[in-house]
């Protein structure tokens, strides 16, 4: 009776043992074809991970010298806009906006404070406008305690043209 006992524990340490190196083969060949091979370029395990990878914006906001304005401006042209909206996060223990101004003629700036650190902005066209790239929008005079970094995260960024259609920004994060 020993014998078959101990039979069957040596074949079950080799099955089991079997079944974990046939695992650990497997998820170091999907490791390396995830982070090391063509699709690593893409899908990396942290921000950190993605040096030289250039990113874009549709929307920027440019800082002033004396870090009081922040001008919020579009890269990329747009056609036929009849309004634009987007979205303003930001940390209200360190910055507060103080006012805010469409910088385009011919346009009505509406904001809407839903809560503390977020702010919505509808910037409304007169009439349906062509926006050429590298246009700047509106203005933003701020305060912040000038020994702290500010940030200032641009959200939920979108146009919608005369047609009624409306297309989305890609957004940026300011730091002051």
């Amino acid at each position: 009776m020993k014998d078959i006992i101990a039979k069957y524990k040596k074949h079950t340490f080799f099955q089991n043992s079997a079944i974990i190196v046939t695992s650990l083969a497997i998820a170091l060949g999907i490791n390396m074809y995830v982070l090391d091979g063509n699709i690593g370029k893409y899908l990396k395990s942290s921000v950190v991970d993605i040096h030289g990878v250039e990113q874009t914006a549709d929307i920027y906001g440019r800082v002033s010298e004396d870090r009081s304005r922040i001008i919020l401006w579009v890269q990329r042209p747009t056609y036929a806009t009849k309004s634009l909206s987007l979205s303003l996060v930001y940390d209200t223990e360190n910055v507060s906006i103080d006012s805010m101004a469409s910088v385009s003629p011919g346009t009505t700036l509406s904001s809407i404070s839903n809560e503390p650190g977020i702010t919505t902005l509808l910037l409304e066209f007169s009439s349906p406008t062509d926006i050429s790239g590298e246009t700047d929008l509106v203005e933003l005079t701020v305060s912040k305690d000038p020994s702290i970094t500010g940030n200032l995260n641009i959200i939920n960024a979108n146009f919608t043209d005369q047609s009624g259609e409306t297309y989305l920004f890609s957004t940026s994060g300011i730091l002051f």
